[in-house]
């Protein structure tokens, strides 16, 4: 039976269905192509030729760009995050696969992403 399981590109396309700006990223979460988040595009047809012949099961966002803004916590914040989850508002959240947290924001002009 084929693995059905998705592919970083088949997630790129659903995220830029919903306008955020995507680049390919390695398993060791290094970018998969030139200039990293700087070469993140937003058509299907810019993203099948970014992603082509590259070995990228991770996708990353242009957090800026596709104005959205995320607030990770690894897994050594987690004892913060106990202590502060009710200030933390509702929001889309997954599961990263280090057992850490993104929590995810529309953007802010006051707020600005950092790595």
């Amino acid at each position: 039976m084929p693995d059905l399981k998705p592919t970083s590109l088949d997630t790129a396309l659903e995220y830029i269905d919903e306008g955020h700006f995507v680049f390919p990223v390695r398993a060791n979460k290094a970018p998969a192509c030139k200039h990293g988040f700087k070469a993140a595009v937003n058509t299907p047809e810019e993203a099948e030729e970014l992603w082509r012949g590259k070995d990228a099961p991770l996708l990353g966002i242009d957090c800026g760009r596709s104005n959205i803004w995320v607030l990770d916590i690894d897994t050594d914040g987690k004892e913060w995050l106990d202590e502060n989850r009710d200030i933390i508002p509702e929001t889309l959240t997954s599961l990263t696969p280090s057992t850490g947290y993104h929590f995810v924001f529309e953007g802010h002009p006051e707020i600005r992403n950092s790595q």
